[in-house]
């Protein structure tokens, strides 16, 4: 076989091992070192790397009896590479006994090598260490260009590939630098929110004259508006650092939209506008999907409709077009939202799913908005594999559209649907009926401790106090509870560790204490904390009264 043929089987086999990804990068340099060792005819395949004067092997192919392993490190002088790296172009020695440059290096006594062929590998001309082949004898021909060549090659295929690992490793930390200051900002932003959303709702339950009551009403209303804008916020930042995550489940979509036109219609302040919803027939209820995602893009297009809708009606229409082709237990959903509204023209259209962009700035004005609603729903619709779109005419109303694939379920496989921050009520002073126990609660922070009392007061529950997880721990080991709510960041000992060892303390004594977290922590990564932690439930700040209440229901048993 010629070199240019030779040369054309390794050019093939090194695409082929360099496109095997699915292997993983040790897999692929293993089979480099091999291939290497193949063409040259030599006996050892080191890829090296050299930091502080010190050569350590990473990947190593070896005869039988050779002692040397990944991880073994040599002083740089004293090997062959300390030459490779000072050179112009890649050395390659036939017999080193024949040249007194070599014959007098440290490696030549220390190793006992006789031919050797290597190459610098650098990462954007700083050094990383070499790619090397060696043997004991002397090689029994000239290399040739074409060796020369095959050897740049595979460095070139590894000096590009651990430049994408760097920049990959670089991605990483960044964005789980975001993550973790994202998650700061949110615990920082939602625990004074905390604090005002609840004390207004605790206003509410006391006596007030109308003019007190409408006041109140106002403050919270705008303190809900503030907390939406926040979350739309956070929600775009976890978007761009990729930590949006589906959490599919069943749930029943007739439930779904009761509960959201429910809610909605609970905020409507005009009667001049109405609120209805419809499903078509022979379209399945009983659904397997992400319904907190599908909860919070209804309510965006629902808020939109009424928002710029002064008179009229909003409908909400649900239908199922057609069977998922492969798949007959599922179906292709289309979300319809209607109105009456002002519409939009061509030009208004094509950029209204942008981020921050609204109709134009006079839409603004008037009636207010970040412009974040219809990014975020788009990137949610398309994250669970749906479409989203619109069609509008000036003055002739709007109709907002979004398509998704969601599974059948049967009806006795259906279960209830938890995406919903509150009862369907939606009143803040709704409280379940025959509610009792004694609950420790831990927090911290004072006008926390505060807004708990106050939403615990309203219901037959006794309570304690603790200021942080050690004095939970301490109270758990010393009373009894049929209950705990926990915060997760606090001082001299969080929640997390309290609660590992709270769970410890009464599974000893095999007993039951349910353990709910009570954090401005809201993530879903956060969430997953909670729940390695032991705990058994989440709630999130700022606290809503219907929730908390649900979960002591459900819990309190």
């Amino acid at each position: 076989m010629t070199p240019s043929s030779n040369s054309e089987v390794l050019i093939r086999r090194i695409y082929q091992i360099t496109n095997e990804f699915d292997k993983g990068f040790d897999h692929q340099i293993q089979e480099l070192l091999k291939l290497g060792l193949e063409r040259f005819n030599l006996d050892i395949a080191i890829l090296s790397r050299i930091e502080n004067n010190t050569y350590t092997v990473k990947y190593c192919v070896t005869p039988e009896g050779v002692d040397l392993n990944p991880g073994d490190e040599f002083d740089f002088g004293v090997t062959y590479c300390n030459i490779t790296c000072n050179a112009v172009e890649p050395v390659a020695i036939e017999h080193m006994g024949e040249h007194d440059k070599y014959a007098s290096h440290p490696a030549y006594t220390a190793f006992q090598l006789e031919s050797y062929i290597g190459v610098p590998i650098r990462l954007k001309n700083k050094l990383y260490g070499t790619l090397n082949f060696s043997s004991p004898s002397a090689y029994p021909r000239n290399f040739l260009d074409t060796d020369i060549d095959a050897l740049k090659l595979m460095a070139s295929w590894i000096e590009v590939e651990l430049i994408r690992q760097d920049q990959e490793r670089r991605i990483t930390k960044a964005n789980q630098y975001k993550t973790d200051f994202l998650s700061n900002m949110s615990h920082e932003i939602r625990t004074p929110m905390n604090g005002i959303i609840g004390a207004l709702k605790l206003a509410l339950n006391s006596e007030l004259n109308d003019d007190q009551a409408q006041l109140i009403n106002l403050a919270l209303s705008s303190s809900n508006n503030l907390n939406d804008i926040l979350n739309d916020i956070l929600d775009i930042s976890k978007i761009e650092a990729g930590k949006i995550e589906l959490s599919k489940h069943n749930f029943n979509l007739d439930q779904l939209l009761t509960e959201i036109v429910k809610i909605q219609t609970f905020k409507l302040t005009d009667d001049q506008i109405a609120l209805k919803h419809s499903i078509h027939e022979n379209t399945h209820v009983h659904l397997f999907g992400d319904s907190l995602r599908i909860r919070q893009v209804l309510n965006n297009l629902i808020s939109n409709a009424l928002k710029f809708t002064t008179k009229g009606s909003v409908t909400i229409t649900v239908s199922e077009t057609s069977v998922r082709q492969g798949k007959p237990n599922s179906g292709l959903f289309r979300f319809e939202i209607q109105d009456t509204g002002i519409g939009l023209n061509n030009d208004q259209i094509e950029k209204l799913f942008g981020r921050f962009n609204q109709a134009d700035q006079s839409t603004t004005r008037l009636y207010g908005g970040t412009g974040l609603g219809l990014s975020i729903s788009k990137s949610f619709i398309e994250m669970m594999q749906g479409e989203i779109g619109v069609t509008s005419k000036p003055g002739k109303g709007s109709t907002f559209w979004f398509t998704l694939p969601l599974d059948h379920q049967p009806e006795e496989a259906a279960q209830p649907d938890h995406s919903a921050k509150g009862s369907t009520d939606a009143k803040p002073d709704i409280t379940p009926d025959n509610l009792s126990g004694h609950i420790l609660l831990v927090e911290d922070n004072l006008t926390n401790q505060l807004i708990a009392q106050g939403f615990l007061d309203t219901i037959g529950v006794t309570y304690d106090v603790a200021q942080n997880g050690q004095e939970a721990v301490e109270k758990v080991a010393s009373n009894t509870y049929d209950l705990v709510l926990m915060d997760c960041l606090m001082p001299i000992m969080d929640g997390y560790q309290a609660t590992r060892l709270i769970k410890q303390h009464v599974q000893s004594g095999n007993a039951v204490l349910p353990v709910l977290a009570l954090t401005a922590n809201a993530f879903s990564s956060d969430i997953e904390n909670c729940q390695n932690a032991g705990m058994d439930d989440h709630i999130a700040k700022p606290i809503d009264p219907d929730e908390l209440f649900k979960k002591l229901a459900l819990w309190l048993k």
